[in-house]
């Protein structure tokens, strides 16, 4: 068997193992983990896979176990203690880190002693009675102990890509008993394609650069009276420059979708099999665009924690912790495939939709709701009695499971007993679900849960903190999972996904995601004392500086391996975000492109493919066709519907008769055509939350008793804030809304105070709330409304209080001040006779203000000058027939489209007649707050 190796050929390399053989026997291209596993697999090494996240929970065990019997000996601080108080999973994550890393380069703990107070303390650590499964470094530490006996090896040449010097010394150690047993290994040579005569470059840009990272030194040019060697040796030569023949670009792009273009674009005129791409930034905008063009996809997917299928166990588990927050059980109510038993989840994100918070009497009832009709559909599929208690009781345990659930205090912890029975319900639904779809999303999130409830058992403690449980979960997911759909596509070319994966030269080499900061930080974990201290002893470190190195070694790679070509993409915005270029560009520029002006020779701009006609891009001329340009469509005032198919409904209410007057469009989109967006993906905005709980506070307020004294109903309401703010408003208890919740609190006992100060002075009683009334309007058209308080003033009269939450009270003096159609279908619906002149008044729950329209039985001092609601209502009469009439002839007007519009300096008249042109709607279009301003044209003109 022969293995050819490199650090970075895990998971691809160019070329494949077959190169340019129709088949190939017994040659593996592999990376360095990938040879540790043939080795083990060939000296019966193989064991299980071990999760990382069982690793640390075993390790953190070993540390607690060791802090706890500190505390009860000596009491000496150990060098992490504070830290590990603070945060024990990623204490122990870093402690197992510096652990393996000793391990890998040869540290028996349970022989070198000494060195330093970490050193001791890890390997007293590493001999904790607590389990901790091995990892890569003790499958590293057994395969070199088992090398060292006699043992029969099927791998016979072993090819490394990499130069010795960028080895770990592990890795030295390996090759070393590998060739003690016989394999024969040699370092190949990577340098890459010079062309030239008498050891200078050819005149290419890509030739140029080789030669200078060959040598290590820009090309200079050869003086008339000197030859090579002279020039070489000269400081003072000129440095020879890249002259911009296509042979080396870098392809600069505002955005991912002119780059796209450009790559996209080549690979049409000029992929091959000689093309390697080395996809580093896998974008979806890319694959896209090869779709487009007829091109196989390079492949979007990039492995994340956030697939919605494995956000079900962390989202259940945020929905334990007190106080509640919505966001969480929102999103679990509202996933694709949630657990949660849909008649029952649905209705649940109705109600949250609407009233945000849990537990209370819609809560409960949609949880009811759910249950019976779930029943019904059993009853109908005719589903006998003993199937049904099954049905019903599994329901019930995921109910309880995911929505009826206790909380606990995220300091004190969820019992760990409680945390794996999640973990274990979760895994069951995963694998349920796996069975009946066949997607493999549910197997990882399956093995997720399985992992974090056997991290949970490995840690042997009682209750388990939020943080630590997050920090559990974090590892769980660590990078996620890819999505197969959305993966690489067979191709002509080569796909690789870094630049060390080119190992043999290819004609042509893009490098798509030129940008970033590239490599990886190095983590200084040892002082100089203790290196030199493992040194003495035989454990040998890498060098701080390796990783570093070795990653510009393989950057270099993709300039040493292309033969004609080498393009660079460099977008400067990915995903919306600024990035940089690549550091290996400041390498290009010094060796062939040190001054701006020859830079500017090997950079191309790839807008131009869209803004000229015809580019000339990497050495050839490309031509574009222009697309003939369209105009906007234009904004409709008028729209048109057939005679009698617009027409009121049975019931109506002031709500939609104010949207009849204010936009008929909008009227007829809602109520007729039944057009409307669902609000069941959010909580309602702050304003309308506040108002809902505030209404509930009064209402319970006035069902215990319809007269107060003001300082007792100021106790009482806050009271009741607190008993109902989880079930009408939970996004209050949110810690970072403590500061909302007591202003909502005060406000609303200082308004309702004030308030029945004024009804005790005026002597007025409430006698009903949240009262339903409905009349006859006409032509069988009944209007229905819900009024907030119907009291009785001194001498007996009904009256109509309405109650608001808002921050501009203004708003509803000026509506009495005017044409109120809501205030004044309420005094029609309270009023016996359309003559009467009841009292009605608004109340702000927020600060307390009353506006009152003016009537004798209530103070002057919060009296409000305006029309009477008798007149209002004959207005208002003439203005529905008016509308009703046109809509039923089937002109349906979009109120907010202006009769004319101003386009650049010129007035042009819509599509509206004079007659419409000349009419002003009573109620203001609702422009500002429409769902359907794309319909009509308006969200065009205001944009």
């Amino acid at each position: 068997m022969k293995a050819v190796v490199g650090y970075h050929l895990d998971t691809a390399a160019y070329p494949d193992a077959l190169r340019s053989n129709v088949a190939v026997v017994g040659t593996v291209v592999t990376g360095v983990r990938g040879l540790v596993g043939i080795l083990e697999t060939q000296l019966g090494l193989v064991s299980p896979p071990v999760s990382e996240t069982r690793r640390i929970a075993g390790w953190e065990n070993r540390i607690r176990q060791l802090v706890e019997k500190q505390a009860e000996t000596d009491g000496f601080k150990l060098p992490f203690s504070g830290s590990f108080k603070t945060d024990p999973w990623n204490t122990a994550k870093e402690l197992l880190r510096r652990r393996d890393e000793l391990v890998l380069a040869g540290w028996a703990p349970s022989t070198q002693q000494g060195g330093s107070r970490m050193l001791e303390v890890l390997a007293v650590l590493d001999q904790q009675p607590a389990e901790c499964p091995p990892g890569f470094a003790d499958r590293v530490a057994d395969l070199l102990r088992r090398l060292e006996q006699p043992a029969q090896l099927e791998l016979t040449e072993l090819t490394l890509l990499d130069d010795e010097d960028l080895w770990e010394p592990w890795f030295g150690r390996l090759v070393e008993r590998l060739r003690v047993r016989g394999v024969r290994v040699e370092v190949a040579e990577t340098h890459g394609i010079v062309k030239g005569e008498e050891g200078h470059a050819s005149d290419s840009d890509l030739a140029l650069l080789q030669y200078a990272r060959l040598h290590d030194d820009p090309v200079r040019e050869i003086p008339p009276n000197g030859g090579a060697l002279s020039a070489a040796l000269s400081t003072e030569a000129p440095v020879k420059t890249a002259q911009g023949d296509g042979s080396l670009v870098l392809v600069r792009a505002e955005t991912e979708r002119d780059a796209a273009d450009a790559l996209v674009s080549w690979l049409v005129h000029s992929g091959c099999h000689e093309t390697v791409v080395i996809h580093q930034q896998p974008s979806i905008i890319l694959d896209e665009m090869m779709h487009q063009r007829g091109l196989p996809a390079l492949g979007a997917d990039k492995p994340s924690p956030w697939r919605s299928i494995l956000q079900v166990l962390p989202l259940t588990i945020e929905t334990y912790w007190k106080p509640l927050r919505l966001s969480p059980l929102l999103q679990l109510l509202t996933l694709p495939t949630s657990p949660i038993p849909s008649k029952i989840r649905h209705r649940l994100t109705s109600v949250l939709s609407n009233a945000p918070g849990v537990g209370g009497p819609l809560w409960l009832e949609a949880i009811d709701q759910g249950f019976t009709a779930y029943a019904e559909s059993w009853q109908e599929q005719e589903i006998d009695t003993s199937e049904i208690r099954k049905k019903r009781a599994d329901i019930e345990d995921r109910v309880k499971v995911w929505v009826t659930h206790e909380t606990y205090d995220p300091n004190e912890g969820i019992p760990a007993s409680q945390l794996i029975h999640i973990c274990h319900k979760v895994e069951q639904w995963a694998v349920s679900r796996m069975g009946m779809t066949g997607d493999v999303l549910y197997g990882a999130a399956a093995d997720e849960a399985s992992q974090a409830a056997d991290a949970v058992k490995a840690l042997n403690m009682e209750r388990v903190p939020r943080l630590h449980v997050v920090r559990i979960l974090d590892s769980v997911l660590a990078e996620g999972v890819h999505l197969s759909d959305l993966g690489r596509e067979a191709s002509p070319w080569y796909v690789v996904n870094h630049p060390g994966q080119v190992y043999a030269p290819a004609d042509t080499v893009l490098w798509w995601g030129f940008c970033g900061k590239g490599g990886t930080s190095g983590t200084k974990t040892w002082t100089a004392k203790e290196r030199q201290w493992l040194s003495d002893h035989g454990v040998l470190l890498p060098d701080e500086g390796l990783v570093r190195r070795r990653e510009a070694a393989a950057w270099r790679q993709a300039v040493r391996m292309a033969k004609q070509k080498l393009i660079l993409f460099a977008p400067a915005k990915v995903q919306g975000e600024e990035v940089g270029i690549h550091p290996l560009w400041d390498e290009i520029r010094h060796c062939v492109a040190p001054t701006r002006e020859s830079e500017q020779r090997i950079i191309y701009d790839a807008s131009d493919l869209r803004k000229h006609r015809v580019s000339r891009f990497a050495g050839q001329a490309w031509e574009r066709m222009p697309l003939a340009a369209r105009p906007l469509p234009q904004t409709i005032r008028e729209w048109r519907a057939a005679k009698d198919t617009v027409l009121p409904r049975e019931t109506e209410s002031a709500t939609s008769f104010d949207l009849l007057l204010g936009c008929p469009l909008a009227w007829t989109l809602q109520y007729n055509a039944k057009v409307r967006s669902s609000s069941a993906l959010s909580v309602p905005p702050e304003p309308i939350m506040l108002g809902l709980l505030a209404h509930e506070v009064l209402r319970s307020l006035l069902t215990q008793a319809s007269q107060w004294e003001p300082e007792g109903a100021k106790v009482q309401v806050g009271k009741l804030f607190d008993e109902l703010v989880e079930a009408y408003a939970a996004p209050l208890l949110e810690p970072q809304n403590g500061t909302v919740r007591q202003d909502t609190k005060w406000r609303l006992q200082r308004a309702v105070e004030q308030f029945f100060s004024i009804l005790n002075q005026a002597g007025i009683e409430i006698e009903a709330t949240e009262h339903e009334l409905e009349r006859t309007w006409k032509d069988g058209v009944v209007i229905a409304g819900r009024l907030d308080l119907i009291a009785k003033t001194a001498s007996g009269i009904p009256m109509v209080i309405d109650a608001k939450w808002s921050k501009r009270p203004k708003n509803y003096r000026e509506r009495l001040e005017s044409l109120s159609t809501q205030l004044t279908l309420y005094h029609w619906l309270l009023a016996g006779d359309e003559n009467d002149e009841l009292p009605v008044a608004y109340f702000m729950l927020r600060n307390g203000e009353f506006f009152a329209h003016p009537h004798p039985d209530i103070p002057v001092e919060y009296h409000v000058d305006g029309p009477n609601f008798v007149e209002s209502l004959e207005v208002l009469r003439t203005e529905l027939e008016s509308a009703w009439a046109r809509v039923k002839e089937g002109t349906v007007m979009a109120a907010g489209i202006p009769p004319m519009v101003t386009s650049e300096g010129e007035t042009h008249a819509t599509d509206a007649s004079e007659e419409d042109a000349a009419h002003h709607p009573l109620v203001e279009p609702p422009c500002r707050y429409c769902e359907f301003k794309n319909l009509c044209g308006l969200q065009g003109v205001t944009a």
